[in-house]
């Protein structure tokens, strides 16, 4: 079967470009499968990873997220007329090729269509407007609505006329990620030198307001010195939550780094800390990841988001009252100062992880939705 995958970026790290991905990777043994996709450069440009064939439109600009380029449409066409797929996978949102999309296929009625809707247009209310009439075309199009969990289908409006259509296919982690290399130990090992006998509570991601680092910085004027809050990344919000710190000792921002110190942090650490507060955080893989290396997290409670279907409270980790700086630090205390209750978070994690969350399951549930469409 061909299959045709759509999507807002190729190269860019992110939920979506990692489900993209691990689609190819399940599908790509028995499938013919084409990727298009917008680039990060002013030109057009077609290059082979892994034998699949990815064409990425030259981008000019993004705005709210939205890659604008002149030649998308024209590429979507020819692809879909040269290729003639079968199914076509589209990764939600994405409003422009969605628009384009829905052009070509008034003309192309030859394939089945699954719309991977990653998570709902939350900001910008002139652009939800627009999108509601394209929303309700692209869905009654559309065959199957994968959704990252229960949770989020459960609280999604754009969604609640088309739940018979809605399957449950949550992202994966993906072992290449998590693998323990000498060097990341060497790097664990001066992290954990570096810090002593203090307890390490760890957050990496851009420092933006959904995240809610605030709270976590916050959190630390809970918390005796006998514990370093380790902060990774940078964004807008940088500066203000430097400020917001001040002379706090507990306190290290260490910069964006790459994957590989993020897993020595991780591995290095006692608690996984992730304070996002609104449903812009759809699914986190860190989250998984660090699930998968059995480091307990502390969340807050976003019963609308992904977050507390995939870390379970009282048994992955603890979930406390949204915004609760002072309930964010008892738990991280809970986890850090009990050896049993971190013990069995920690097993509990990783167990939870590769159960649920790992690229074996995520591909069996990829293809079954496939099955059922076609």
């Amino acid at each position: 079967m061909r299959i045709l995958q759509i999507c807002d970026s190729y190269s860019r790290a992110g939920v979506k470009q990692q489900v993209l991905k691990s689609i190819t990777a399940a599908v790509n043994e028995k499938h013919e499968v084409r990727i298009i996709a917008f680039g990060d450069q002013m030109s057009d440009e077609v290059i082979e990873d892994g034998g699949v064939k990815v064409t990425l439109a030259g981008t000019f600009a993004r705005v709210s997220s939205q890659p604008l380029s002149f030649s998308f449409a024209k590429l979507l066409k020819e692809t879909v007329r040269r290729f003639l797929p079968e199914l076509i996978i589209f990764h939600y949102p994405n409003p422009l090729a969605a628009s384009v999309l829905l052009r070509v296929l008034r003309g192309y009625k030859n394939a089945k269509l699954i719309v991977f809707w990653h998570h709902d247009v939350l900001d910008q209310k002139f652009i939800k407007k627009f999108l509601r009439g394209q929303n309700a075309k692209l869905l009654t199009r559309a065959d199957k609505i994968i959704v990252t969990s229960e949770n989020y289908l459960k609280s999604s409006k754009p969604l609640a006329e088309y739940i018979n259509k809605c399957e449950i296919v949550s992202p994966c982690f993906l072992d290449s990620r998590v693998e323990i290399t000498e060097k990341i130990i060497e790097k664990k090992n001066g992290i954990k030198a570096l810090y002593g006998e203090k307890k390490i509570c760890f957050f990496n991601g851009k420092h933006v307001e959904q995240k809610g680092v605030t709270y976590l910085v916050r959190a630390s004027k809970f918390l005796s010195d006998g514990y370093v809050i380790v902060i990774g990344g940078k964004g807008p919000l940088t500066s203000k939550l430097k400020k917001i710190a001040g002379s706090d000792g507990k306190i290290k921002f260490i910069g964006k780094i790459s994957h590989e110190d993020f897993i020595a942090n991780l591995i290095a650490c006692d608690v996984f800390c992730l304070p996002s507060i609104s449903r812009k955080e759809y699914f986190s893989i860190p989250l998984l990841e660090a699930m998968k290396l059995g480091k307990p997290a502390v969340t807050f409670y976003l019963p609308d988001t992904s977050v507390n279907y995939v870390s379970v409270n009282g048994e992955t980790g603890i979930a406390v009252e949204n915004k609760n700086s002072i309930a964010f630090a008892k738990a991280i205390k809970k986890i850090a100062q009990d050896t049993d209750i971190a013990a069995k978070y920690s097993s509990a994690a990783k167990k939870r992880a590769e159960e649920n969350f790992s690229f074996d399951v995520f591909k069996k549930n990829i293809l079954a939705v496939i099955d059922k469409t076609v």
